[in-house]
């Protein structure tokens, strides 16, 4: 007994069993904020269960990690974040890491559609502040200049996904062929329910609308949406009094039908300002909040926004 137990144990150790050889383990996986989480979750399949930093209902800007998990990406084999511009904390939490840990930044992935943040205040109709393709590369180094919620692209998802599974590959070579097929599934069920979004969505492009905060500039550009003008200049920026009147008048010379806000929004004093008009205030969460973290809400968010604008934009006016 004693001479198998030594054997079992220089063969483990080798990276053999007594059937064969041991499978490798699968990467432990970390991931910011809830979207990025369902694009992991659906590359990894039933090999593995990513852990999540943001949780819920939280805000990635300002979010503070508990000491489990600061634990987790202690123990992380690979990281996957959108990048300093939504949660500048997680960039010093990660070049504390052991060097050996993954850290992959999809805001910079190869391929992805890349915009600058706009100013708060009406936008003009040049599309200022955008950047996709090749032009990427040239502002790598001004990730504070980036819009960060770049998750809302499902273009920027499909590539994401090619990402995350070979750098899953690349970890867990055993499991590369799982990687790749679940990432291409995950690509076919973006794609469609893309396509379902663009029909829903063709007949309002031209209805003009206001955000209070400019999170949704990918999904506006991916759909061809109609946004006029965002009231916040920034995540954190709480606007004026003068600014909330200049928005007023230009949603009433504008014709707008709707403002949408985010759920931690207090709708109180934009209602008071906005009270006067023909204008609907209607909730959109960018990170699907009120959506089951897992595989499925990536695709569930993208639809849910997308319903969430169609009911809003297609009430007449009074």
């Amino acid at each position: 007994m004693r001479k198998f137990l030594l054997g079992f144990l220089i063969a483990a150790a080798a990276g053999f069993g007594p059937g064969g050889p041991l499978r490798a383990a699968v990467p432990n996986v970390v991931t910011d904020i809830a979207p990025v989480h369902a694009l992991v979750s659906q590359v990894m399949g039933d090999l593995g269960q990513p852990d999540l930093l943001v949780g819920q209902g939280y805000l990635p800007h300002d979010y503070q990690l508990r000491p489990s998990q600061a634990r987790a990406l202690e123990q992380a084999d690979l990281v996957f974040w959108v990048g300093p511009a939504l949660t500048p904390w997680l960039e010093q939490a990660l070049g504390a890491l052991d060097p050996t840990a993954g850290q992959v930044m999809l805001s910079q992935a190869e391929g992805s559609h890349q915009r600058l943040m706009r100013p708060g205040g009406a936008f003009d109709s040049t599309g200022a502040g955008a950047q996709t393709g090749t032009q990427a590369g040239a502002k790598a180094g001004a990730e504070a200049e980036q819009d960060p919620h770049m998750w809302l692209d499902p273009a920027n998802a499909e590539v994401w996904l090619g990402v995350i599974a070979e750098e899953l590959a690349l970890a867990d070579p055993e499991n590369a062929a799982s990687y790749r097929a679940n990432a291409a599934a995950a690509r076919a069920e973006i794609a469609q329910v893309t396509a379902q979004v663009k029909i829903r969505l063709k007949p309002l492009r031209q209805v003009p609308y206001l955000v209070y905060h400019d999170a949704f500039q990918h999904f506006e550009k991916a759909f061809g949406m109609n946004a006029v003008g965002a009231i916040s200049g920034g995540d954190a920026a709480e606007p004026g009094l003068r600014r909330m009147v200049q928005m007023r008048d230009l949603a009433r010379a504008r014709n707008v039908r709707c403002l949408f806000t985010e759920p931690q929004i207090d709708a109180a004093r934009l209602s008071e300002v906005f009270g006067g008009l023909d204008i609907t205030l209607a909730a959109l969460d960018p990170l699907g909040a009120d959506l089951e973290p897992g595989p499925g809400l990536y695709p569930a968010l993208i639809l849910q926004i997308a319903e969430g604008m169609a009911n809003c934009l297609s009430q007449p006016g009074k």
